[in-house]
């Protein structure tokens, strides 16, 4: 069930990649990006987040995650925010099993090319790092992910089939057991729609 957030302590939203059905050309190098509406602290939350691995068909869903982010108006040549932390509730991954998630670092968020609605833009969130511990099993994924960004639901969603010119991708290593579920190497999909709170903030391609 989605979470309501009523706090009045979440100023801002997670914004930057892009929610698009219908493609565009890649955005020129030297192209910018214009976000308003936005507060300097972001939030966003999604109950529907899923990290898959196509090799061995593993899947680690989580009820909850939520994300902090730092978001705020002006002109971007690439990196439009940043997530600062986040976190993963109620985990669960092959024959039941629970596992804890651990984020790391600062994740970079990125405009990457407009589509043919101009309130929908394809993004991508890089710069990642987290890290999944269970029984008998731990490992750290790394890397990229592509997605979407509507602004006029304020609405992120991570989908591995966007379009990634970048090439971005999360890769598994340090990995720990898993019974060969999970393997150095191993490239995983993520997938999830993040809600915004407030669902103000605007993303806009500038060529």
């Amino acid at each position: 069930m989605r979470k309501s957030i009523r706090t009045g302590l979440i100023a801002g939203a997670i914004a930057a990649a892009g929610i698009g059905l219908t493609a565009a050309p890649a955005a020129a190098a030297d192209a910018s990006w214009t976000v308003t509406g936005a507060s300097g602290y972001a939030y966003g939350y999604s109950d529907d987040t899923q990290l898959r691995v196509p090799r061995s068909g593993a899947v680690l869903k989580c009820v909850d995650a939520e994300a902090d982010a730092t978001i705020n108006n002006g002109s971007y040549s690439s990196t439009v925010g940043t997530i600062d932390s986040t976190t993963w509730t109620t985990c669960t991954g092959p024959f039941g099993l629970t596992f804890n998630v651990t984020h790391g670092g600062t994740w970079n968020i990125k405009g990457v090319q407009p589509t043919a609605d101009p309130a929908v833009n394809v993004g991508s969130i890089t710069n990642i790092s987290a890290s999944i511990s269970g029984p008998a099993c731990s490992a750290t994924f790394t890397g990229g992910v592509p997605g979407y960004y509507r602004n006029a639901t304020g609405t992120l969603s991570v989908d591995p089939t966007a379009p990634n010119p970048g090439n971005v991708s999360l890769v598994a290593s340090g990995v720990t057991g898993c019974l060969g579920i999970i393997q150095n190497g191993d490239t995983a999909q993520f997938t999830g729609n993040f809600e915004i709170d407030p669902n103000t903030i605007d993303l806009t391609y500038v060529p």
